[in-house]
């Protein structure tokens, strides 16, 4: 594939790509022509000169894809120097840039390595935790590929202003009829049903209080008190015999919830005395009563 390039354009890319005969494409730093403007005044701090130096020797590194940038670090090492840049800073800097610049290449290259990220809490013996789980890690986890390293970050997330706020809710508390998402208990405390503790456990993803108006219709607390007091029980003895055992948002764990407490408490008006034995299929296992909704 064949690209023609403007010289105006071309002046104005940090970084040029290169076509030559091969397929394979290159990449090297575009040669503009750099003024003293640009390049700034060497008359300046030494912290500003180091910056500008870095900037240009980083960018010979980082800009080229094959060893071509060894030119252009000579013709960035002449720039600088013929604009009044010491040539000592410059060779250090250029010194230390491909040390690193060697390491973080051999170490991508000849050490695969895995990272493991662990979120540590600030506090003032922060230095003392990182300590410990440097040495934790060391000892006890080993990668299963000989040649792979593992490299620890511990780091910290800092408290949004919302986390060092009290909460104070203004709002009144919610009556237990106004309550959603519960599992609630009715204790039956008319004639033998007071000794006998005979009780009913279910739940409830609407309001206690609409619940309630579902039983004085229907269900096995009203059929209870027909069928074993002949009495047709009034809405003021459910509220006052019914207490909230559990309070669970999540619908699936709230129905967990549910089956757990009436396994282990064992309530006697949710248990069906004499099931229909019509089908073998809905037969209970010997011993066992069968319950129902």
């Amino acid at each position: 594939m064949e690209e023609m390039w403007s010289n105006e354009f071309e002046e104005k890319l940090s970084q040029t790509i290169s076509h030559p005969d091969c397929p394979q494409l290159y990449t090297r730093v575009g040669n503009q022509c750099l003024s003293v403007f640009f390049i700034g005044n060497s008359d300046c701090p030494e912290k500003y000169r180091r910056s500008v130096i870095n900037a240009f020797v980083k960018r010979a590194l980082t800009h080229s894809s094959t060893w071509k940038s060894i030119t252009e670090l000579r013709r960035v090492s002449q720039l600088l120097t013929s604009n009044g840049y010491p040539q000592k800073d410059i060779d250090d800097v250029i010194r230390r840039r491909m040390d690193a610049f060697m390491s973080e290449n051999k170490l991508k290259t000849e050490e695969p390595s895995i990272t493991l990220y662990y979120k540590n809490t600030m506090s003032t013996a922060h230095k003392e935790d990182e300590k410990a789980i440097k040495k934790i890690i060391n000892n006890n986890v080993t990668p299963t590929r000989a040649n792979t390293r593992l490299n620890l970050v511990i780091y910290y997330k800092s408290h949004k202003t919302a986390n060092l706020i009290m909460k104070n809710s203004c709002l009144p508390p919610v009556s237990p009829l106004q309550k959603v998402n519960v599992v609630y208990q009715h204790k039956c405390t008319v004639g033998d049903c007071n000794h006998l503790n005979s009780r009913y456990i279910g739940f409830t993803t609407t309001t206690q209080s609409k619940r309630i108006t579902a039983h004085l219709q229907d269900g096995a607390i009203r059929r209870h008190y027909v069928s074993e007091h002949f009495l047709l029980v009034r809405r003021q003895h459910i509220e006052k015999n019914t207490e909230i055992l559990e309070k669970v948002n999540d619908i699936k764990r709230l129905k967990m919830t549910e089956a757990i407490l009436i396994y282990f408490e064992e309530p006697t008006i949710y248990i069906q005395q004499q099931p229909e034995v019509s089908l073998p299929s809905k037969q209970p296992p010997p011993g066992r009563k069968q319950a129902v909704s």
